[in-house]
């Protein structure tokens, strides 16, 4: 049994903690704001500070463990990531291009991934996806990400590229008036697109929490959004179903998991878009780690790799 650092790095927060390889427990949990604004550089700086700030808060569970001051690292992170561990684009993060093995290598060995494939890893292991063969994970927050699992392991595709099902435009061109479309899943059905909605429609909102808020206090218009931006999040769920046919589905996410008229919409929307009758009952989890579910999968890295 041993202790690797699991670090999920998102486009609001950075989380990481020590992670037990064996059990998936965590011990010292600790989270910073990612800063995208801050810079590339700076980013790197809070990681190292927070891995850190975990190991000497943690040194109890490492001598147990008699684990040394240097240990396993893994790391999401919320872009593409190639199959060498190499960073391939830079939608939310300064790092397009970037190995952050060779940048954070005085934090250890590192191991790098996508959040998304990371936190499949996690529910796959520990998770909502145990006893399935054949499933698909989606995590909707700041960003929408969906990875497919097979016998345990995230599918990367040839590239490290699979899924990108949530930031790909889909174009249509209206029959009636001939206008064209580019609809986007995630700047539609994510957070930041909540709040800007929202924003556009006279509220008041900085994160998706406000838009909840705004919807439990009787704001029809907030109310609305919700169920609108959840349909729509289920459509490409239902596209997902219907491209592959798994035996089930395990979202996760902030938002993902919030109860309420967003997951109540993507939950109906998705089934109505499902065209097999067999799939269209297929059971829809939530996932079983949470919002850790990054971290623990994270962690798994080094001992997988």
């Amino acid at each position: 049994m041993g202790w690797t650092l699991g670090i999920d790095v998102g486009g609001t927060k950075i989380a990481a903690a020590l992670v037990n390889s064996e059990t998936g427990a965590l011990e010292g949990r600790r989270q910073v704001p990612t800063d995208p604004v801050g810079g590339a550089e700076a980013i790197l700086a809070r990681i190292k500070d927070l891995a850190c700030a975990i190991r000497e808060g943690s040194e109890n569970a490492l001598r147990r463990e008699g684990s040394e001051s240097e240990m396993d690292v893994g790391i999401g992170v919320a872009e593409l990531v190639d199959l060498d561990g190499r960073i391939s684009s830079g939608h939310t993060l300064p790092w397009n291009g970037w190995d952050l093995r060779d940048r954070l290598s005085s934090l250890g060995t590192v191991c790098v991934d996508s959040d998304i494939r990371t936190a499949a890893r996690g529910e796959a292991i520990f998770g909502a996806g145990r006893g399935w063969r054949d499933w698909v994970y989606v995590s909707i927050g700041t960003g929408i990400g969906a990875c497919l699992v097979r016998d345990g392991v995230p599918y990367a595709g040839a590239r490290g590229n699979a899924m990108v099902v949530a930031s790909a435009p889909l174009t249509g061109t209206c029959e009636v008036c001939g206008a064209t479309s580019h609809p986007v899943t995630e700047e539609l059905s994510s957070g930041p697109a909540l709040a800007s909605r929202f924003r556009e429609l006279g509220g008041r909102a900085n994160r998706a929490e406000d838009v909840f808020e705004a919807a439990a206090s009787g704001n029809t218009a907030a109310h609305d959004l919700l169920v609108n931006a959840g349909a729509t999040a289920g459509v490409t769920i239902g596209f997902m179903i219907n491209t592959l046919d798994p035996e089930g589905v395990v979202i996760g996410g902030g938002l993902g998991l919030a109860e309420g008229p967003y997951r109540d919409a993507l939950v109906s929307s998705t089934r109505r878009h499902v065209w097999a009758d067999a799939s269209r009952e297929l059971e829809i989890r939530s996932a079983a780690l949470g919002v850790d579910a990054g971290i623990v999968g994270a962690g798994l890295l080094p001992r997988q790799a």
